[in-house]
């Protein structure tokens, strides 16, 4: 066992979030500039086809992992000697890899069924075959990695989630310059950096891998991995959906221009995403502490203040941007980035204000509000294209993560009441949204875009300034 799970303190705690946040961060740095570089290369409507192959792929991966990895997670530090977490680990692993062998040739089968559905014309067989040992390979090289975390190994946990990007990175440009670069090939890159990732990982942990003879911790496992694994399995069925209803009712052009519409508007997710990183610990360790909600409103407000003037700098620059990072023949999905960015705002924004459910450990209710997400995204979807409204599938994601925050606030205050007072910035928000989407409709020169630019985010910072400071005088951070 790694002595560093034994002896924590906070100071390792510190590096250790710095780390794998740091990881972390090239690691989706590296994967945006290689979604990036192949929608340069390729078409826009086989860029859409090949994002919606690897929708696809998560999606199946989260049906096969279906929670466990969360609930190792947690179960991980509930066992003190080093054969119960050996068990506990060896279980899921060898379960994970038997449902990953008896899905191979389904996942071809469904891959295959799909495409003829869709009428995808650029498909065929290699390419089932493909993406489903992708699938493989990735169930492989997750639970490697989240082992390498939980075992606190930062440096091959960042070997493995840096060099996986940085080698389909390689090898994609390797492709570009020397062979065809078309979807098949692009698919066998990304093979090519799991197989060598996952081998070389699976020898760093084999220690904890064990092949069972008795099953001991399947069912707790599954006890705690089912409310989190249907979660995860709704988020991306609803991803997969969305593209489907897309392809079904639109064009694959279409399907491209959401795909690289959905990309820029990760860089805002990746900032909310930082956010989150800070905000649970922080709320587990101070949430008994009187008045500590002062502290959270003001967070709130940070929050609101500051994803705001990133969503509005993303959408601003946006056709630069897709200029800049992709290409003009992707121009259309500049209308896009807005309200799918606005979503991972609202998403942020209920894990906070939300954290209540967590604090009560009611997992059921997390459960619920999204099942009813789901359900109302849906109906959205299909009401929109009833109009015929392609913009209307991305306010549809807004008007359900809508739903979703205003259901789980209501249940987040039925068990763990607390005493939020955010009214007043969702108030200035949505001004300032009205705002954003009027500057929106008008084109500038360069020079006047940058003053314009510039001089909101005074006037914006300003105003920030002034409402922070009246509220932080009878406060201390520490």
């Amino acid at each position: 066992m790694s002595k560093k799970i034994n002896n924590l303190t906070i100071s390792n705690l510190v590096s250790d979030a710095f780390t794998y946040g740091l990881g972390s961060g090239i690691q989706k740095i590296l994967n945006l500039v290689l979604i990036f570089f192949i929608s340069k290369e390729l078409t826009v409507e086989q860029f859409g086809i090949f994002d919606f192959y690897l929708i696809f792929s998560n999606l199946i991966v989260m049906i096969l992992v279906f929670g466990q990895d969360q609930a190792i997670a947690r179960l991980f530090y509930n066992y003190s000697s080093f054969n119960q977490r050996q068990k506990l680990i060896s279980e899921s692993f060898f379960f994970q890899i038997f449902l990953s062998i008896i899905f191979l040739p389904l996942n071809i089968f469904l891959i295959n069924l799909i495409s003829n559905i869709y009428k995808i014309n650029i498909y065929e067989q290699k390419l089932g075959i493909a993406v489903s040992l992708l699938i493989f390979l990735l169930i492989i090289f997750n639970f490697c990695i989240n082992i390498l975390r939980w075992d606190f190994k930062k440096n091959l946990f960042i070997i493995g989630i840096v060099g996986n990007s940085l080698l389909s990175l390689i090898t994609v440009f390797y492709l570009k310059y020397n062979g065809e670069l078309n979807i098949i090939n692009i698919f066998y890159c990304y093979i090519i950096a799991n197989l060598i990732l996952s081998l070389f990982l699976l020898a760093k942990i084999k220690k904890w891998i064990k092949f069972p003879t008795k099953i001991y911790y399947l069912k707790e496992i599954f006890k705690y991995g089912i409310p989190l694994g249907l979660i995860s399995i709704l988020t991306s069925s609803l991803i997969f959906i969305e593209r489907s209803v897309i392809l079904n009712f639109f064009t694959e052009y279409h399907l491209g221009i959401y795909a690289i519409a959905g990309k820029l508007a990760l860089i805002v997710f990746f900032f909310v995403q930082s956010f989150q990183l800070s905000w649970g610990p922080f709320v587990f360790k101070t949430y008994k502490e009187k008045e500590i909600i002062n502290k959270y409103n003001i967070i709130v407000k940070i929050f609101i203040f500051s994803t705001t003037i990133i969503l509005f700098s993303v959408c601003f620059w946006s056709e630069s941007l897709i200029k800049l990072l992709s290409s003009e023949k992707y121009l259309d999905a500049k209308n896009l980035i807005f309200p799918l960015s606005l979503a991972f705002i609202i998403l942020g924004l209920g894990n906070i204000i939300n954290v209540g459910i967590k604090l009560a450990k009611r997992s059921e209710l997390n459960l619920i509000s999204n099942l009813i997400f789901f359900l109302s995204t849906i109906l959205l979807f299909y009401f929109f294209t009833l109009n015929n409204y392609f913009l209307g599938i991305a306010w549809s994601i807004v008007l359900g993560q809508l739903i979703l925050i205003i259901i789980e606030f209501y249940f987040a205050q039925k068990v763990f009441p607390m005493k939020w007072k955010f009214y007043k910035s969702i108030f200035i928000l949505l001004i300032f949204l009205l705002f954003i989407n009027f500057i929106f409709q008008y084109e500038f020169q360069t020079i006047h875009k940058t003053f314009i630019y510039l001089t909101i985010n005074f006037f914006s910072f300003l105003g920030f300034y002034w409402i922070i400071i009246k509220k932080r005088k009878n406060l201390k951070f520490n």
